[in-house]
C-alpha cells in the first residue's frame, strides 16, 4: 500500500492511504456522497425517533419511566464513552460504522414490535451505545473521503445535525399522529438502509497501521481513556467553558420550555422562536464550511461560548419572543461555530489514532453536563423558568470571560502560545 502524508496547518494529522490519478474522480463521486448520506439518513432517524420514543413511552408507561431512560442514556454515554471511541481507533471503518447502525436499527425494531417499558429503556441503552460508536467512527471517516477536510466535514456535520433538527421533529410527529408503530418501524428501516450504504462503502480495513502504544493499552486506557486524556492536553484549557456551555444550553432547554411559553402567543410562535436557534446554526455551518467565516480555534471555542451565553441571557432578561428569536439567531450561529472549533481542534491536534477515543470523552464530558443541566434546569431547583434561564446565559458567559482571562495570562506569563490560537 502506498501512503501519502496529509498536512493541514502545519500539523501532520497522520497517514492516510493514496490512490491512482486516473481513480481519484471516480472514488471521490464513489465516496463522498454516500458517506454523507449515512449522516443525514442517521441524523434524520434519531432527531425523528428521540421525539417519537418520549411521546411513545410517556403513552404506554408511567411518568417516571422517562427519568430512568433519560438517565439510563446518559449513564451510557458517560460509562462506554471510551471504550466505543477505542474501538472505532482500532478497528476497521466498515466494522463500526455499518455495524453500529445496524444494532441502532435491531434496537429500534424491538422497540416498536415489543412496547414494554423495560424494553424500551434496555434497548435504549444500547442503542445509545452504539449511538456513541456511530458518531466516534463518523467523526473519523468523514474528514477522510476524497474532496473533504477536517473543517468542511464538522461543517457538514453540524449543518446537517442543524438541518435534522427543524425537519425531523415535525416529520416523525406527523407521521405518529397516523400509526406510531409503523413511524417506529420506518426509522428501523431507515438506520438499516444506512448500515447497508455504510457496508458497501466504508474501507473494510484500518485506515491506519495500530500504532505500539495502543497495542499496548490497558484496562484504564481502554474503559477509562487514560491514554487519549494524556494526549489531549492541548484541549484541557478549553475543556471549562466547553462543560459549562453545554450545562447551561441544557438548563435552559428545560426551564425555556416553560419560560417561552410563558412569554409567546400561540405555539406557532414558540416554535418558530426554537427554530431560530437551528437556522443560526444552519448559517454557521454554511459560512464555515465555506471557509467565509473561519476563526482562529481559540476565539471560534471561547468566544463562541460567550455570545451562547449572551443569548440566552439576553433571553432571560427580555420577555420579548421578537428579541428573543433575534437573538437566538446569533446563539445558534456561534453555538455551531463553537461546535466545529472543538472537532477542529481534536482533528489538528490529536494523533490519529487517538481520535475517536478523544472524540467520545468529550462526548462522556457533554453526557454528564447535560445531566447536570436537566438537573438544575427543573423549575423550582434554583427558581423560577425565567431565573433558571438568566443564571444559566450568566454562567456560561462568565466561564467564556475567565477562560478568554486564563488564555490570555498563560500566553502573558509563559510567553507561548496555547494550542489552538492559531491555524
Amino acid at each position: 500500500m502506498i501512503y501519502a502524508k496529509i498536512v493541514l496547518v502545519g500539523k501532520d494529522i497522520g497517514n492516510y492511504p493514496s490512490e491512482p490519478k486516473r481513480n481519484m474522480k471516480k472514488l471521490a463521486q464513489y465516496v463522498k456522497t454516500p458517506l454523507l448520506l449515512i449522516t443525514l439518513i442517521d441524523g434524520f432517524a434519531d432527531a425523528s425517533f428521540g421525539l417519537i420514543l418520549i411521546v411513545y413511552i410517556s403513552r404506554i408507561a408511567e411518568p417516571w419511566w422517562l427519568t430512568v431512560m433519560a438517565v439510563g442514556g446518559f449513564f451510557t454515554g458517560i460509562l462506554f464513552g471510551p471504550f466505543t471511541g477505542w474501538v472505532a481507533d482500532r478497528f476497521s471503518g466498515r466494522a463500526c460504522w455499518s455495524g453500529s447502525l445496524a444494532v441502532s436499527a435491531l434496537c429500534v425494531a424491538v422497540i416498536a414490535f415489543f412496547p414494554h417499558p423495560v424494553t424500551i429503556v434496555a434497548m435504549s441503552v444500547l442503542n445509545g451505545a452504539a449511538g456513541n460508536l456511530t458518531n466516534a467512527a463518523e467523526f473519523k471517516l468523514l474528514p477522510k473521503a476524497p474532496g473533504m477536510t477536517p473543517s468542511s466535514a464538522s461543517a457538514a456535520i453540524v449543518g446537517i445535525g442543524s438541518f435534522c433538527s427543524i425537519v425531523a421533529p415535525p416529520v416523525g410527529a406527523f407521521f405518529a399522529t397516523w400509526n406510531m408503530t409503523a413511524t417506529i418501524v420506518g426509522s428501523s428501516v431507515f438506520l438499516l438502509a444506512a448500515a447497508v450504504i455504510a457496508w458497501f462503502n466504508v474501507p473494510a480495513q484500518p485506515d491506519h497501521e495500530l500504532s505500539d502504544a495502543i497495542k499496548r493499552d490497558s484496562f484504564k486506557d481502554i474503559f477509562l481513556g487514560f491514554s487519549a486524556i494524556s494526549s489531549a492536553r492541548a484541549l484541557v484549557v478549553f475543556l471549562p467553558v466547553m462543560a459549562v456551555v453545554v450545562a447551561s444550553t441544557t438548563m435552559e432547554g428545560i426551564a425555556g420550555v416553560f419560560y417561552l411559553q410563558s412569554i409567546t402567543n400561540t405555539a406557532f410562535e414558540y416554535s418558530l422562536v426554537l427554530a431560530m436557534w437551528a437556522v443560526g446554526a444552519l448559517i454557521a455551518s454554511v459560512f464555515y464550511g465555506r471557509g467565509w467565516y473561519k476563526p482562529q480555534l481559540v476565539n471560534a471555542i471561547l468566544w463562541g461560548g460567550f455570545f451562547i451565553g449572551a443569548a440566552i441571557l439576553l433571553e432571560g432578561l427580555v420577555a420579548n419572543p421578537w428579541i428573543v428569536g433575534a437573538g437566538f439567531l446569533v446563539g445558534g450561529f456561534f453555538n455551531s461555530i463553537h461546535n466545529m472549533g472543538i472537532r477542529d481542534m481534536v482533528y489538528t491536534r490529536m494523533p490519529e489514532h487517538r481520535q475517536g477515543q478523544c472524540w467520545a470523552l468529550i462526548g462522556s464530558l457533554f453526557s454528564s453536563m447535560v445531566l447536570v443541566g436537566d438537573l438544575l434546569g427543573t423549575p423550582g431547583i434554583l427558581g423560577d423558568a425565567r431565573t433558571i434561564v438568566m443564571i444559566g446565559g450568566a454562567t456560561a458567559t462568565g466561564a467564556a470571560v475567565a477562560n478568554l482571562l486564563l488564555y490570555a495570562l498563560v500566553r502573558s506569563r509563559c510567553g507561548v502560545r496555547v494550542p489552538g490560537g492559531e491555524r
